[in-house]
């Protein structure tokens, strides 16, 4: 699952183009992601580090940052390294893929340099790393039966990301080495069925040496 990681932002999940739809988003959620980080950097303090949802957007451009949107939902380490954030928002609309059936979002759960201190991820704040193991998934509408429209559309097999669920989700991120799913060359992702999931966050000590999730 080795990839490059951008300086600036992640790999892309890119899985078929947005289409015309509207998604009515505005339900509450109430999902708790909760764990610590993996200090591979040696940090010294952790006041300037946030914890947050980066939920993917279907326009992946380094210097449009904002196309990217992180969760209002963020979270402080303690000194331990731990943290704990609750989702009660569907991601905008902007970080999702739209069809006539269904909206889809996938998160990558991200700890970030706060450094002005607003809670948000800022045009020159650095992602400082994020969970290999795990990653977030938001789906609204007919899922299933969408995907399976959106192959007829396309003439291609959509082989990944058949098994999320409405919601929003915790997942666990397994790599084509263990999913031998046929035809691709990426991960999937699998909901996670235990109610309490502890997320490990690696700050390495360099971008580069992430174990990014990667999907398409």
């Amino acid at each position: 699952m080795k990839h490059l990681f951008s300086t600036l932002l992640l790999p892309v999940f890119l899985l078929v183009g947005i289409q015309n739809g509207q998604a009515q988003l505005g339900r509450k959620f109430n999902v708790t992601v909760k764990g610590s980080i993996d200090d591979q950097k040696g940090l010294k303090n952790y006041d300037q580090i946030r914890v947050g949802i980066l939920w993917h957007s279907d326009d992946f451009n380094p210097n449009k940052p904002d196309k990217w949107n992180i969760s209002p939902a963020t979270s402080t380490l303690d000194k331990k390294g731990r943290f704990k954030l609750t989702l009660t928002q569907a991601p905008p609309l902007s970080s999702c893929i739209v069809t006539r059936r269904f909206a889809l979002a996938i998160g990558f759960i991200v700890a970030f340099d706060d450094a002005n201190q607003n809670q948000k991820l800022d045009q020159g704040e650095q992602i400082l790393g994020l969970s290999e193991k795990h990653a977030m998934s938001f789906v609204r509408g007919s899922y299933i039966k969408g995907l399976n429209a959106l192959e007829k559309d396309i003439n291609k097999r959509i082989v990944t990301l058949r098994k999320l669920k409405n919601g929003i989700w915790i997942n666990t991120v397994v790599p084509k080495e263990v999913h031998k799913l046929p035809n691709t060359s990426f991960d999937d992702l699998a909901p996670v069925k235990k109610k309490k999931v502890k997320v490990k966050i690696v700050i390495p000590k360099k971008l580069s040496d992430l174990d990014a999730p990667n999907w398409t």
